[in-house]
């Protein structure tokens, strides 16, 4: 008896089309729910939360990772009830800022599973409810409300630029604003600010507005090395006007967050990708060359394989940039970092097999959450 042949592939393709139906159904409902409540003059349960008083950190969070999907599809349909659940009882006691929390966390779901229309829809909820909040107690839940609108234009981007543009333009300004009492607070929101820069930068670069992209870009960069002022070793200038800096990273390894670090690598980055779009190639080389070697200083401490997707992503760009150069062949720069960087691979599953192995990435950046 002969066998049938195999059919998966379209079995699981047809069974993800209809689960993401279903999740949309479920998103839907809960808009709907959310959008009569807020128009029904209901009152809110308000309670004062001790974790929402602990400074505020930032969680990467990959929308492309290699999380099992099915996973996260069962979370998401356990979270998506339990929300209509609550909504519809008349005696729930969740509070709205637990709600604005939990809306904010099943958006990134959503957006792990690819439905970034349905992520924005309830990170929009998640926003709408943290600027309430922030009219409430300002210190407290302003670093939520730019993290939620930052999150918003990653999800706006594919459907509606001018929405994300919107969205990060009000982060950037927001986060102008934030309070810094102490060094800590003072050092995560300033990497807030960073990053919301560079976000409304890659915004501006993708609507063909390159002048006002690096005028944001290099704004991401500067307001990090504020922070590294007092380990300034060396400044170098570039024929683009922007100004090399080099820092004592063995001292700032010590003293600043892994997370700020990472975040500066990422803005040299994206200042990088627009100095070549608006033809400094060699200052975008430095600068790409720069990053890469940030993100290899700080990949020992880099959890979960950050900083070698980051090299490997640098690795292509750079090679790409040496060779549009005139009469320049490819560079070998990448080799001695990807061959470095299988040493420090604590997972035993590192993305390169060798110097010429560049990972590609694909899908959207990193969201974030605010981790207590």
């Amino acid at each position: 008896m002969s066998k049938l042949p195999k059919s998966r592939p379209s079995v699981d393709f047809a069974a993800d089309v209809v689960s993401s139906l279903y999740l949309s159904l479920q998103i839907n409902a809960i808009d709907e729910s959310l959008v009569d409540l807020s128009s029904g003059g209901n009152s809110y349960y308000m309670a004062l939360l001790d974790l929402y008083r602990r400074p505020f950190k930032l969680k990467y969070v990959q929308l492309n990772s290699t999380t099992d999907r099915l996973v996260v599809h069962q979370q998401v349909v356990r979270d998506t009830l339990h929300i209509q659940t609550v909504l519809r009882s008349p005696n729930s006691n969740m509070s709205i800022q637990v709600g604005a929390w939990k809306l904010g966390e099943l958006s990134l779901l959503l957006g792990k599973l690819g439905m970034y229309k349905e992520a924005a829809k309830i990170c929009s909820w998640s926003v709408r409810i943290f600027k309430t909040l922030v009219g409430i107690d300002k210190e407290v839940y302003t670093p939520y409300l730019v993290n939620g609108l930052f999150n918003l234009s990653i999800f706006m981007e594919d459907h509606n630029l001018e929405a994300a543009h919107e969205a990060i333009t009000e982060s950037v300004g927001i986060a102008w604003s934030l309070h810094m009492p102490t060094l800590l607070v003072k050092e995560r929101s300033r990497v807030q600010l960073s990053r919301s820069l560079r976000r409304l930068a890659e915004i501006l670069s993708v609507m063909g507005k390159d002048t006002l992209a690096l005028l944001n870009a290099s704004e991401a960069v500067r307001v990090l090395e504020e922070l590294f002022g007092d380990h300034l070793s060396e400044e170098i200038p570039t024929e683009s006007g922007f100004i090399l800096r080099e820092f004592r990273w063995d001292d700032l390894l010590k003293i600043m967050e892994h997370g700020t670090i990472f975040e500066y690598a990422r803005a040299l980055t994206t200042l990088s990708s627009i100095l070549h779009a608006l033809e400094f190639p060699t200052t975008a080389i430095r600068v790409a060359t720069k990053s890469l070697e940030t993100f290899h200083l700080l990949s020992p401490h880099c959890p979960r394989g950050l900083c070698q997707e980051e090299i490997g992503c640098l690795l292509e760009h750079i090679s790409k940039l040496k060779n549009a150069l005139p009469s320049q062949g490819g560079s070998r720069i990448g080799e001695k970092y990807a061959i470095s960087i299988l040493d420090v691979n604590e997972a035993g599953n590192s993305i390169y097999e060798g110097p010429e192995a560049v990972h590609q990435k694909k899908g959207k950046p990193y969201v974030y959450r605010l981790e207590f």
